[in-house]
C-alpha cells in the first residue's frame, strides 16, 4: 500500500473505532476485524482478508529481574532471563524490548556508580541475550537491549 492509502485506512480505522466501540483498548483481533471492514468499505475488499498485523512487541524489565534474583545473584537472574526468554520465543512474538540494562547491572553489581566491572556485566548479560535468541529462534527477530 502507498503512504497516502495507508494513512487513509489508519484513518478510517480510528473513526470506525470511535463509532463503534465504547471501550479504550481494543483487542488485536478485534482491531483486525475493523482493518478488514474498512478496506473493504473503501474498495480494498480483495486485500482484506490478507491483513495481519503480525504479533504485538513484548517488554522485558531487566531491573525487574534484577530484582526478583537479588542483589549479587547472577546466576540466578541469567536462569530467569533464560526462562523468560525461552517462554516469549516460544510465544511467536518477533519483536523484543528489553528495558533497564544500566539500572539492571548496577543492582546485581549492588553498585550506585558505573564502574569497570559494570561494562563487564553489561557487555555479559547483551551477549547472553544475543546467544539465546539467535540459537533458539528460526524465524527473524528484533531485539533492543536499552
Amino acid at each position: 500500500m502507498r503512504l497516502c492509502l495507508a494513512e487513509h485506512v489508519a484513518e478510517s480505522v480510528v473513526v470506525y473505532l470511535a463509532l463503534q466501540f465504547e471501550e479504550n483498548v481494543v483487542s488485536v483481533p478485534r482491531l483486525v476485524k475493523a482493518v478488514q471492514s474498512v478496506l473493504q468499505v473503501i474498495g480494498y475488499a480483495e486485500i482484506a482478508p490478507y491483513f495481519d498485523p503480525g504479533m504485538p512487541g513484548v517488554r522485558l524489565s531487566l531491573v525487574d529481574l534484577a530484582r526478583e534474583a537479588g542483589t549479587g545473584y547472577e546466576l540466578v537472574f541469567f536462569q530467569r532471563l533464560r526462562g523468560r526468554l525461552e517462554t516469549l520465543l516460544g510465544s511467536g512474538a518477533t519483536f523484543f524490548e528489553l528495558t533497564g540494562l544500566a539500572p539492571c547491572v548496577k543492582h546485581l553489581r549492588s553498585r550506585k556508580g558505573w564502574s569497570r566491572e559494570c561494562d563487564a556485566l553489561r557487555a555479559e548479560i547483551v551477549s547472553f541475550v544475543r546467544t539465546q535468541t539467535s540459537t533458539a529462534s528460526k524465524q527473524e527477530l528484533t531485539v533492543r537491549v536499552v
